[in-house]
């Protein structure tokens, strides 16, 4: 055989050996985890001999720097990542993150080199923050505002819509629709507000916050809240001497009360609740003959307050009885008097005279 024909044969050969297929599987392009998990990125490539796990030389990169790299199954930094040999043998080169923050999002990239052959392949990590979303109780009272408010937490990235909803239907926006800041840990935190004219058919209604968050705003969370309305009585009713009389307010939770008995614009009695369902104000009244007012201040979530006034009235006291006794004495007496007299008088006149009878003409 010619020098010629061995040269032809050995790089028909080489030939045929760089052009074995060697494709880096990476079976998902797009990855999506959460904050503080954990996320294996896989990747896996042909292998035709167990042993050639060893004469595998791995790079891991993310955003285009280099990350870790793997020579004959061993980590050449120090990096907390590891792959294991046995899994380079069977063709696996798949790491895990661990703990993942927002700094671990960006695109990865698996390069691997079994020569004479090398490939490679990429993904995109996204990192989203599953929010914590909570809302404030409304009170509800008829003509007046209600302020809803919905707190959101540890959201990311920052795409999030906020939405109110009255018995599952959508309320129409108002503007600012979301305020939005950022946390330490990069993730968002927001707050909506919405102002809510009630009505007495609101009573009972069941208001709801639906947070929109991720790239597509794909995701949400929806938590409801149960309305409420306070309620105000007065026992018993009618002041009574030496009886106490409480005024009552409940029917919701109430972050801040304040409590008063007034005699016009004098305050005769305070008291202040704080975190609870119930507050009684009790007055022991000095003088039933008088009107009072219970008023409650219920501090609401913005700083403003609704007040509410009921108004009772004392029992008729012994001084009213004797003035009306006096008064229907005087009355009477002279009036029997005048009567008595003019009886008498027409007891004693004299008869009128004798007309006679009268005779008919002739």
């Amino acid at each position: 055989m010619s020098v010629m024909k061995i040269n032809a044969c050995l790089v028909l050969l080489l030939t045929l050996g760089f052009s074995t297929e060697f494709n880096v599987s990476i079976p998902f392009p797009e990855l999506y985890t959460s904050i503080q998990s954990d996320v294996l990125l896989p990747c896996y490539f042909p292998v035709t001999n167990p042993k050639d796990g060893m004469y595998v030389l791995l790079t891991w990169k993310h955003n285009g720097v280099e990350l870790v790299k793997f020579k004959y199954g061993k980590v050449q930094d120090n990096s907390k990542l590891q792959v294991l040999e046995t899994d380079l043998a069977k063709g696996n080169a798949s790491i895990t993150l661990q703990n993942v923050t927002i700094v671990h999002e960006g695109v990865y990239e698996c390069i691997v080199v079994l020569a004479p052959n090398s490939g490679g392949g990429r993904m995109h990590l996204h990192v989203t923050g599953v929010p914590l979303v909570s809302v404030n109780t409304p009170l509800i009272i008829a003509g007046h505002p209600v302020f809803l408010e919905c707190f959101v937490s540890g959201v990311y990235p920052q795409n999030i819509c906020i939405e109110w909803l009255k018995n599952s239907h959508l309320l129409p926006p108002q503007e600012p629709p979301v305020q939005t800041q950022k946390n330490p840990n990069g993730t968002f935190r927001a707050v909506s507000h919405y102002k809510y004219i009630a009505s007495r058919e609101d009573i009972g209604a069941n208001f709801s916050c639906r947070v929109k968050y991720g790239l597509q705003l794909q995701h949400q969370e929806e938590t409801a809240v149960q309305s409420c309305k306070p309620a105000l009585t007065v026992s018993p009713n009618i002041l009574q001497k030496g009886r106490h009389t409480a005024c009552k307010i409940n029917g919701c939770f109430f972050s801040k009360i304040a409590m008063r008995w007034k005699k016009g614009n004098m305050v005769l009695q305070t008291k202040n609740c704080s975190g609870v369902h119930e507050c009684l104000c009790i007055i022991l009244p000095n003088n039933v003959e008088e009107e009072l007012s219970c008023e409650v201040d219920l501090e609401g979530y913005d700083g403003t307050r609704v007040e509410t006034k009921i108004s009772i009235h004392g029992k008729p006291g012994r001084s009213y009885i004797f003035m009306g006794v006096a008064f229907g004495i005087f009355i009477t007496v002279p009036l029997g008097l005048v009567i008595v007299k003019c009886f008498l008088w027409w007891r004693s006149a004299p008869p009128p005279p004798d007309q006679g009878t009268v005779q008919p003409l002739h």
